[in-house]
């Protein structure tokens, strides 16, 4: 089936839609068609259980793009580029073909790129689509929030997410195995996501919205009737079951995690999308005076490791410039949690208002070889006075 897809491949790594400011993804595209039925053969054979498999649709071309990953590190986009371009060149040598490249014949629109030796160099702007993987199967279509979706594979879900005045916030929800301590997909507010029903399909679905400065909030859903589950739930005009998460501001005792916050391997510097939970941290503690915080800082792993710290010029957004030590996993997360504190300073926020905890490895949320092991990467901020 794997070796299918890959024969059809045309593969190119396109940057998301740049209104979504707080989470730049890149995708690694596989095919494009300017109509869902004439997707949907080619939808079957989307390997689920080892890529993180889905289609967005572009709103430029209004063509649906199908893809086989999503992440926000676009050296990681570039490298399953390169990798699935060998593949296709291999399979080409092979002669597997034609009855399969027959079918799609005609199917495809707008721009497919055969050569993927440049991915870098695309700049096509996409709805940014909501992903899926693993044992939930499901497969997501993200449209813009007032247009008419195509008939469903599975059932419309649309998860709003409003702040305590009602406002309706922009944001992610993440689908999660906490058995298997995965996420599933992560989908965004306000746009409708087309779920197939989950292979164990008498179990709610996990879906958690945690914005940073608000409470995190879990959600628990029926996907036959949401109702049963979430009594706030209900069926909008299309046909779309809502999931409305009103959130609640934290207080004194929150832990927030700053989920947009990431840094480069082994390193206490950070990627450019940091910034916006960096900078809702500093208007927080401008705007509430008697704010005291505890920045608690975990990584990946025990190992010892060649850190990548903050140099002379304090980029806190580019390596360029950065020195290099060898430490312990500690040493990182304690390096990583004053590098935030460095910053609100640096934002006039005073330094005895923040204290930091470096966990190193030492609480994990998924194991350190987990497809998802980026997750171990993190800041939390815990509200000590308010």
């Amino acid at each position: 089936m794997r070796l299918i897809i890959l024969k059809a491949a045309c593969v190119a790594a396109i940057l998301s839609s740049p209104w979504i400011a707080c989470s730049q993804h890149y995708y690694v595209v596989i095919g494009a068609f300017a109509a869902d039925e004439n997707a949907s053969e080619f939808k079957g054979y989307l390997p689920g259980q080892d890529m993180d498999t889905s289609y967005t649709v572009s709103e430029k071309e209004r063509a649906l793009h199908l893809y086989v990953l999503k992440t926000s590190d676009k050296e990681s986009a570039i490298s399953k580029t390169l990798h699935l371009k060998k593949e296709i060149e291999a399979l080409k040598a092979t002669g597997i073909s034609s009855v399969f490249e027959n079918k799609l014949e005609g199917q495809f629109s707008g721009n497919l790129v055969m050569d993927a030796a440049d991915p870098a160099s695309k700049n096509e702007v996409l709805v940014e689509g909501a992903s899926s993987s693993g044992s939930a199967s499901a497969a997501s279509l993200a449209t813009a929030a007032g247009n008419v979706p195509p008939k469903p594979v599975g059932k419309y879900f649309k998860f709003n997410i409003e702040s305590p005045e009602g406002k309706v916030l922009p944001g992610v929800v993440h689908h999660l195995d906490f058995e298997n301590g995965r996420e599933l997909a992560a989908y965004n507010s306000s746009m409708f996501v087309d779920l197939l029903m989950p292979g164990q399909s008498a179990k709610p679905m996990a879906v958690v919205c945690g914005l940073f400065g608000y409470k995190e909030i879990h959600k628990y859903i029926d996907y036959a009737d949401p109702t049963l589950t979430d009594e706030e739930a209900y069926v909008d005009a299309q046909g779309a079951w809502v999931i409305p998460y009103k959130l609640e501001r934290v207080e004194k005792g929150d832990v927030s995690v700053m989920h947009n916050v990431s840094f480069y391997k082994d390193a206490a510097v950070m990627r450019k999308s940091s910034q916006a939970d960096l900078e809702e941290l500093v208007k927080m503690m401008h705007i509430n005076p008697y704010y005291e915080i505890t920045i608690h800082a975990h990584c990946n792993g025990k190992n010892k490791r060649e850190i990548i710290a903050l140099g002379a010029n304090k980029n806190y957004f580019d390596v360029a410039g950065s020195a290099k030590v060898a430490g312990s996993a500690k040493d990182l997360t304690a390096i990583r949690a004053e590098t935030i504190r460095a910053y609100l300073v640096d934002n006039g926020i005073d330094a005895s208002r923040s204290r930091i905890f470096s966990w190193g490895g030492s609480d994990m949320l998924v194991k350190g070889t987990s497809p998802n092991a980026n997750l171990n990467d993190r800041i939390e901020i815990e509200f000590t006075r308010d």
